[in-house]
């Protein structure tokens, strides 16, 4: 016996759509115009978030609980070749693709197809944003097995329509100049996590002036084409490279440059990582420094402080992260 929804009183309403999943929710309101009224006016969407996963088979939508981040519902976007067998359709910002929900992980997912992903893919997220009103938190690129023309132009998709997404996750594995492209090229205003490993590694890798478009903050996972040059053309506060190659004589000429003409770039704190133990007499030698033991950071083995030559303090940590990987990490200021 079918439910007469819109004959009940409108709290009654209310609580049985805050009741629903967020899939049940989507196809509800996209088949009917009056409930996607009625449910814009009674439920308002609190204590979750929106994340975007661009994956090589799909776009996935991705809605977890703020408090945790445990998983609640997805909406898959395939390209339409994946579809078997004839399916319901579904008018989603006007267009009408087909759909179906399938168990994926032992969760009901509903995935819907389509020949145009990237520009259903837009047309789903607004109307999934105008539904839920919940941004994108996280944007997530997997370069792995997809085409290099394909993930440029989701660089391009991601700088023009969220730019202003909290985080930026790329990974997966490019050759070099696709990598050095995506640094030149991808913009995002606050976090930057790129773990992408390039497939080779030239011997005389090009200086690159990483900017990111304004970036507040980026890491950094295969840095082994980083050297001396390139962390002086720094452009972003808040920095972490990992696996960099520069010995304890580089790091302490960086740091006898830093005392004596003060740092170059913007940034406020660069950490770097390495697959070794540093000998600290190496990398302090010639400097004048202030122990700061008795004041450092639970983790870190050693702290000194010393003044730059325009007058700014200088925080040195030196830290042991696991069994094998050491860093330093370089603050700016009090």
């Amino acid at each position: 016996m079918a439910l007469p929804l819109f004959k009940l009183p409108m709290l009654v309403i209310k609580l049985i759509l805050e009741t629903m999943g967020f899939i049940e929710m989507f196809l509800l309101c996209n088949v009917s115009s009056k409930t996607n009224r009625i449910f814009k006016n009674l439920v308002t969407i609190r204590n979750h978030e929106m994340l975007l996963f661009l994956r090589n088979n799909c776009f996935v939508f991705d809605f977890r609980t703020q408090a945790n981040h445990t998983p609640v519902s997805e909406i898959h976007l395939k390209p339409r070749r994946n579809q078997s067998g004839d399916l319901m359709s579904l008018n989603v910002g006007n267009n009408d693709v087909a759909w179906e929900l399938l168990s994926v992980g032992g969760r009901i997912t509903l995935v819907i197809y389509s020949d145009t992903s990237m520009y259903d893919g837009e047309v789903l997220y607004r109307v999934l944003f105008e539904l839920f009103e919940r941004p994108v938190q996280q944007v997530s690129i997997n370069l792995n097995d997809v085409a290099v023309a394909t993930f440029r132009c989701w660089i391009t998709w991601n700088n023009e329509l969220f730019y202003d997404t909290p985080l930026l996750h790329i990974l997966g594995k490019c050759s070099f100049s696709n990598y050095i492209w995506i640094l030149e090229n991808v913009r995002t205003r606050h976090r930057l996590y790129f773990a992408v490993e390039p497939t080779e590694y030239p011997s005389n890798p090009e200086t690159v002036e990483i900017f990111a478009g304004g970036v507040e903050a980026i890491a950094i996972l295969h840095g082994r084409w980083i050297n001396i040059e390139q962390l002086n053309l720094l452009k972003i506060q808040d920095t972490t490279i990992q696996e960099v190659p520069l010995t304890d004589i580089q790091i302490n000429r960086f740091l006898r440059n830093w005392r004596d003409s003060g740092v170059a770039s913007n940034w406020k704190k660069l950490n770097i990582h390495f697959n070794r133990a540093a000998n600290l007499d190496i990398v302090l030698e010639g400097i004048d420094v202030t122990d700061e033991d008795e004041i450092r950071p639970t983790g870190v083995i050693h702290q000194w402080s010393f003044n730059t030559g325009n007058g700014e303090k200088c925080t040195v940590c030196y830290a042991r992260y696991n069994f094998l990987l050491f860093g330093f990490e370089f603050r700016v200021g009090n």
